[in-house]
């Protein structure tokens, strides 16, 4: 028997029995949707991270204070947290950095008139527009001389300006309150939307000092952020800056120093461990609809157990009963897996066009509520393991079905 008319015979099986086929079918669209939905969430999550990390630079350097770190090890840590002048020690004695900037944070209400608007204040510096790569739309950001003097100054986030003193407007000049404190707005900068849950489109920048003194009434700084002179010493850099915190504060481990690189690598790590355990729970889902088509076909074998017999007895060979069986269960496997990729591609883009909630004017679109990412490869993985399973399951069938002695066969009932 031909290749081909073993194919024919098959496919017209396979539509004689449309509602079995069907139903054994369903099992494989399933399964093969689980494993492209499941990789899906995690490329897409993997794909937006990277995307907002870009944004920001790939060759950042973050400094946090953390006491637990050291607490937990019965330590007693030596301050309460980060100022100045563990900025201007790092500042002085890197020799790897370009810039780096100080970032003092205030959550408060900004007020324009009548109009009130929840922000977070940044108290920063002129480095701050290098090391974030921020962009000026119309008037100045904080210069040195505004942090020298703590000048009641301020420049706002682009929702900000919208919120308080409308789109089309040009608040540089004019005054807002942030809690106690009158500033005048001396720029607007240009929208960035939301970068890892955060949008930055609602903040106001001031000058360091500014915030220190008139607002939080302390030298303290939440963070620090840092860029090297180049993106390949950025381990160097990192590296260099923890050095000089252990030997300001006698080697107690009260900080994090994290480098955008490392983190980003933990984060891959993580969402490859996550992808995998996710792909596994799919694949079992596909494999309990390999068990349902081992399941039809030796049901299929016991059925046609006199057409077996008569195939044998008219000169057809074991391979030739073996190929049939085989190409029918690959015919169930290759059409639900086919029908999977595509219901699991459709539904990832549909998912896809879902935005998440609140997103700043600056957004573009990019932040999906799932965001979701489905590679040409992975397609083709899914029906090429879709069928494979088909192909396994079917194995044990056709070979029963190849062995039964025509004799025995031709007398069955």
């Amino acid at each position: 028997m031909r290749l081909w008319e073993s194919i024919r015979l098959a496919l017209t099986t396979v539509v004689a029995n449309k509602l079995r086929s069907s139903l054994t079918m369903l099992g494989v669209v399933i399964g093969v949707t689980a494993v492209l939905l499941n990789v899906a969430i995690i490329a897409g999550i993997e794909k937006q991270v990277r995307g907002e990390f870009e944004k920001l630079g790939s060759d950042l350097i973050w400094v946090f204070f953390s006491p637990h770190r050291y607490q937990d090890q019965g330590g007693t840590v030596p301050i309460d947290s980060m100022t100045l002048a563990d900025y201007e020690m790092i500042r002085d004695e890197s020799t790897v950095l370009r810039d780096i900037s100080p970032d003092a944070e205030w959550a408060s209400k900004a007020k324009h008139l009548d109009k009130e608007y929840d922000v977070q204040v940044n108290g920063v510096m002129d480095s701050y527009l290098r090391v974030y790569r921020v962009e000026v739309a119309s008037g100045r950001f904080i210069n040195p001389q505004d942090v020298e003097e703590w000048a009641p100054v301020c420049v706002l986030g682009s929702d900000v300006r919208d919120e308080l003193y409308g789109k089309d407007a040009n608040p540089v000049g004019q005054s807002l309150t942030l809690g106690n404190v009158t500033a005048t707005v001396v720029g607007v900068l240009k929208s960035r939307g939301q970068m890892m849950g955060q949008n930055f489109d609602k903040n106001v920048y001031c000058p360091i000092t500014m915030v220190q003194k008139r607002m939080l009434g302390s030298d303290q700084i939440t963070m620090l952020a840092a860029t090297p002179v180049d993106p390949e010493r950025g381990e160097k850099a990192a590296n260099e800056i923890w050095t000089i915190l252990m030997r300001r504060y006698e080697d107690k481990p009260i900080f994090t120093v994290e480098s955008q690189k490392a983190f980003m690598e933990a984060f891959a790590k993580v969402m490859s461990l996550f992808g995998m355990v996710l792909g596994a729970i799919g694949a079992l889902a596909l494999l309990v609809g390999g068990v349902g088509i081992m399941n039809i076909m030796l049901v299929s074998v016991t059925e046609r157990t006199r057409e077996i017999g008569l195939r044998k007895a008219v000169g057809a060979r074991r391979r030739d009963i073996l190929i049939q069986f085989l190409i029918e269960a690959a015919t169930l496997s290759g059409l639900g897996g086919l029908m999977g990729v595509g219901v699991g591609v459709g539904l990832a883009s549909i998912v896809s066009l879902i935005p998440a909630p609140e997103q700043g004017a600056g957004a573009g679109g990019g932040n999906q509520l799932f965001p979701m990412a489905v590679p040409p490869t992975l397609a083709f993985i899914g029906f090429g393991f879709a069928l494979a399973v088909g192909l396994v399951s079917g194995v044990y069938p056709a070979w029963r079905a190849a062995r039964l002695d025509p004799v025995t066969a031709l007398r069955h009932e």
